[in-house]
């Protein structure tokens, strides 16, 4: 969960998408402050050369912006909206990926206790195959006996199978939760 916390892909997105919403309340503010407007230059005029007429000039500047019709409080609170939206949306991101992150744990330890308890009954139908086929030989079984104590026993081979590939896959959904590679 901590791994998940720090560099889930999809909360990370959604952080930056939050910080981005965050400087635009900044920017949107920024309408408010006075501006202030340096200029300078430097300029000649003579035909001869090197010129003897020089001139330079430096101005300075300021505004102060009183009243633009509303437009920068529209702009300001539709900025604050947007941030806190994308807030929102991050908290939404981080508890599903909370929830998926718990199903997925969820997921792959059901998944080993039920290879051992597979890999348990694969081992018992075995068993009971090799009773089976002892006592078809010895003709106290029919073939339907052995039959179907070899279904059994393949039946069993398949859900290990199953329960092996259920593992794998509640571990792929990890990773691509955590946007990294576990193994």
């Amino acid at each position: 969960l901590s791994m998940a916390m720090a560099g889930a892909p999809s909360l990370v997105s959604a952080r930056a998408t939050a910080a981005a919403s965050e400087t635009a309340v900044s920017s949107a503010k920024s309408s408010y402050l006075p501006s202030l407007t340096a200029s300078g230059g430097w300029a000649w005029s003579n035909v001869e050369y090197p010129p003897q007429s020089r001139s330079w000039s430096l101005s300075l500047s300021g505004s102060l912006p009183l009243f633009n019709g509303f437009t920068r409080e529209s702009q300001l609170y539709t900025a604050r909206a947007r941030a806190d939206q994308a807030r929102s949306a991050e908290r939404a991101v981080e508890l599903k990926l909370r929830k998926d992150v718990d199903q997925a744990m969820g997921t792959i330890d059901a998944a080993v206790a039920s290879i051992d308890l597979a890999e348990q009954s694969e081992e018992l139908a075995a068993e009971d195959l090799r009773v089976t086929q002892e006592r078809y030989r010895l003709g106290l079984a029919t073939i339907l006996d052995l039959q179907s104590a070899q279904i059994t026993l393949l039946s069993a081979q398949v859900d290990v199978i199953r329960r092996r590939f259920e593992y794998q896959l509640g571990l792929a959904r990890l990773e691509a939760l955590l946007g990294t590679n576990l193994r």
